[in-house]
């Protein structure tokens, strides 16, 4: 709108008072209201005038004419800016829904961790009172009961701190989604397979807002050479002077037109340096471009070895279930000891938590990777 508006006229309204016994202004006002007199030529007056007042209404129209081109380079730059600050913003978007699934995924998987733990120290507590029940007398002696009782008190602390951490995702998602509180609702989302995103069209709008950055550069080297060139523009003015404020006006109307051609080693500078800028920001777009290249390719590979981890850590846990079955069954009937049972359960336990960490690792690096394609 401001690089619309040169192109349009410039009107100005001046009301003006003058008193002054200078013989120059004096002389002039007088000529301007139009009541100059033979008595005014006379050598005293003319050398030593009485104090003159003048009213004066001045009213001027200036008219440019863009002949340089400059008013439409500047468009260029603006409307390349804004380009690049449109696709900023979308980068924006999507980086606060990278930022609010990989939440969203980290949420539920400390959720499914508190769940388990909460569930296993349930499991570990009826056993310790079932070794109770076996060994009432003389239960201080033995190491495997108090190791259970450590094992219990580390899933009570872990069940607590993972609440903890889920209240803090709860806040970082409020911030992020910009409201008061929020309240997330379980759903099964569709699978994303890392691949598939791969055969997409890539999207990275910080990309394209830094290419417009460039053009806009390169816009701004055509403006700053239109100072080159000459610069046109129309002018008229109308004023009314009078003695005393809307007393019998003098009338007196200018029009004309100006071309100013300036030259100077400054404008010579000024197109240097915006080349150099423009120079430097393409550099650093390439450099950007290579890197966001390096960081897919990288990224695409982390996936794939982390899927490779989570079926490894899935088959274990399933492993480990089934021992814990086992073990357990037989512990009932009294074939193997408490300790026996307990080195399953410290190893299904860890690498449960661990399976769990490394699912929202996965989903929030698919979520990174997911922001570089089309949607």
């Amino acid at each position: 709108g401001l690089a619309n508006s040169y192109y349009f006229p410039v009107f100005n309204f001046t009301q003006r008072y003058t008193e002054s016994d200078n013989p120059v202004q004096a002389f002039g006002m007088k000529l301007m209201r139009e009541d100059f007199t033979t008595n005014d030529f006379a050598i005293n007056k003319l050398n030593n005038p009485d104090k003159t007042k003048a009213h004066q209404s001045s009213f001027t129209l200036y008219v440019p004419i863009d002949i340089a081109g400059a008013i439409g380079a500047q468009k260029d730059v603006i409307e390349a800016q804004k380009e690049a600050a449109q696709f900023e913003g979308e980068w924006i978007k999507k980086e606060i829904k990278k930022n609010l699934t990989a939440l969203y995924h980290a949420y539920y998987s400390l959720d499914d961790l508190q769940k388990f733990f909460e569930s296993e120290r349930e499991f570990l507590s009826k056993i310790v009172k079932l070794y109770d029940t076996k060994s009432d007398e003389n239960k201080n002696r033995y190491l495997s009961y108090n190791q259970a009782r450590i094992i219990l008190d580390s899933l009570q602390e872990g069940s607590e701190v993972l609440r903890n951490e889920k209240n803090k995702i709860l806040k970082n998602m409020s911030y992020l989604a910009g409201v008061q509180s929020i309240e997330l609702e379980r759903k099964d989302l569709p699978k994303i397979n890392f691949k598939d995103l791969s055969l997409k069209t890539q999207e990275r709008y910080d990309l394209s807002s830094m290419s417009k950055y460039v053009s806009s550069l390169e816009a701004e080297i055509s403006k700053e050479k239109r100072a080159y060139l000459p610069e046109l523009s129309l002018f008229g003015q109308y004023n009314l002077t009078s003695e005393k404020f809307g007393k019998d006006s003098g009338k007196d109307t200018t029009v004309g037109a100006q071309l100013s051609w300036t030259l100077g080693l400054s404008t010579a500078e000024r197109v240097s340096l915006s080349k150099a800028k423009t120079l430097q920001a393409r550099y650093e777009l390439e450099d950007k471009e290579r890197k966001a290249q390096t960081d897919i390719a990288i990224q695409s590979e982390e996936l794939e070895k982390m899927e490779t981890s989570l079926k490894h850590m899935e088959n274990r846990h399933m492993i480990f279930t089934e021992n814990k079955k086992i073990l357990n069954y037989q512990y009932q009937r009294g074939s193997v000891e408490l300790y026996n049972l307990l080195d399953n359960f410290i190893s299904y336990v860890q690498n449960y938590s661990d399976f769990m960490k490394l699912k929202a690792d996965y989903q929030a690096k698919l979520a990174t990777y997911a922001q570089n394609f089309k949607e």
